[in-house]
């Protein structure tokens, strides 16, 4: 199960990256097909995202680069946007959220 954790707290530390990002004028469809994402991925495994509440504590502790990282590596993994995969990535180079 701790894997499963891992992954579900993946997503959801890509959902509050990408969350930051209010330069991307298509940020709020990208939100919606994550959050979409992540409710099949909790059926899917069976999981209850009430059973995970301290994980909001421990993703509000992350820095704004690892989430950022995170949402990069999520991005990937369900084909999300390539131009918010650069702009992501651009910004970690450029180091604006560090």
């Amino acid at each position: 199960m701790t894997e499963l954790k891992d992954q579900y707290k993946l997503l959801l530390k890509a959902y509050k990256g990408i969350n930051l990002l209010d330069e991307y004028n298509l940020k709020l469809y990208v939100l919606n097909d994550l959050k979409d994402y992540i409710d099949k991925f909790l059926i899917s495994n069976n999981m209850n995202a009430s059973d995970y509440y301290y994980l909001e504590d421990e993703i509000n502790n992350e820095s704004i680069k690892e989430l950022l990282l995170s949402s990069v590596e999520v991005l990937n993994m369900i084909k999300g946007p390539i131009d918010l995969i650069i702009l992501i990535k651009q910004k970690i180079k450029n180091k604006e959220y560090n």
